[in-house]
């Protein structure tokens, strides 16, 4: 109960940016490049934390090192669910209070980039895309830790 409860905690991010586009539209476009810099901040601390200290396995050293590189040099809309897929597996190695709060804090960011990608479109809309999108980090965080 207590694994499920901190894998939406660290869910939580993304509600909570789209929440923050919501109530303040107008700081969006100002804004806008400091949130992919907190985005980035924080997909570069996570990662290395688990390069650095998971250095000895070097599998999910290699896969730090492939979603740094993918995720820098690719321009694919599809490179944020690729990276909750990542965070996925991480998240099943690791839940601490470090790791909870840089997917938070990543989630934050990115939920307040994915309103302000669709501010033309319903609210609802955000938080389907949201739970479409993003979903598969708890699908992958429970399916390893129940089997």
């Amino acid at each position: 109960m207590e694994y499920i409860l901190l894998t939406l905690i660290s869910f939580s991010g993304l509600f909570f940016g789209i929440l923050l586009a919501l109530n303040s539209p107008e700081e969006l476009k100002d804004n806008r490049k400091n949130f992919l810099i907190l985005k980035y901040i924080s997909l570069l601390a996570l990662l290395f934390y688990f390069m650095i200290f998971y250095f000895d396995k070097y599998l999910i050293s290699v896969l730090s090192l492939l979603l740094v590189l993918y995720y820098v040099f690719t321009h694919s809309r599809l490179k944020d669910v690729v990276a909750y897929s990542v965070f996925g597996v991480f998240f099943y190695l690791n839940h601490s209070l470090l790791i909870i709060s840089l997917l938070l804090i990543f989630g934050f960011a990115e939920g307040t980039l994915v309103r302000h990608d669709l501010i033309k479109k319903h609210w609802r809309f955000s938080f389907y895309r949201v739970i479409e999108n993003y979903s598969v980090f708890i699908i992958i965080a429970l399916l390893l830790h129940y089997i």
